[in-house]
């Protein structure tokens, strides 16, 4: 579930010594791995959630980065090329939460994860289409044993299922493939951000 954490959210605080940055990191991924269980508790709705997810994640990041101070409320201004890649990634974005999180109640917390977690397909074929990125074997196996693996999940008994649940394994699907556009455009995003902090490409988002 970790995987779906947010790529771009790497290197984006201060250069800490010892293990400061690994314990932030494995509890950035304990508590987005988390989150779909709180989709599946909380009582109001799918659509609702996913916009309260990202509100209060933009309150966080305004008191965190505090763009007040003297001198950071310019860095916080992106290049408008910037802040037209970080527009797109959030359309990306609000596909895929709109999707995920609907098949989180359809489907149950677990599947929609894994389903969720197809990004890197899109990931991997976009990296060798077009940016010349050349996968090792490992990589396509594990991506193959993914495919059979979720075969072997769906395929029997496909037929008897609802009509509901196979709408729920298309939303998981599709919130992947949302998922992997979201990353490739923030990444681009980032890569021409210059000056303009991390946090602040995410508080945009």
């Amino acid at each position: 579930p970790g995987a779906r954490m947010n790529a771009a959210s790497s290197s984006t605080s201060p250069t800490a010594s010892g293990n400061g940055p690994l314990l932030q990191m494995l509890l950035g991924a304990s508590v987005i791995s988390s989150s779909a269980v709180f989709v599946r508790w909380v009582e109001i709705g799918p659509g609702a959630s996913a916009f309260w997810r990202m509100a209060l994640a933009a309150a966080i990041l305004l008191l965190l980065g505090q763009p007040w101070r003297p001198g950071r409320l310019r860095a916080w201004r992106p290049a408008p090329r910037v802040l037209g890649l970080v527009m797109l990634s959030a359309v990306f974005m609000a596909f895929d939460l709109w999707m995920w999180h609907r098949s989180i109640v359809y489907v149950g917390v677990g599947l929609s994860t894994l389903l969720a977690n197809f990004q890197v397909f899109v990931l991997a074929g976009a990296g060798a289409l077009f940016l010349g990125e050349r996968a090792g074997w490992k990589l396509w196996v594990g991506l193959s044993l993914g495919l059979v693996g979720l075969a072997l999940l769906l395929a029997p008994g496909w037929e008897h299922m609802d009509a509901r649940f196979r709408l729920g394994v298309f939303f998981g699907l599709a919130a992947a493939l949302a998922y992997g556009g979201f990353l490739l455009a923030f990444r681009a995003a980032q890569a021409r951000r210059g000056d303009t902090p991390n946090e602040a490409l995410q508080w945009w988002l």
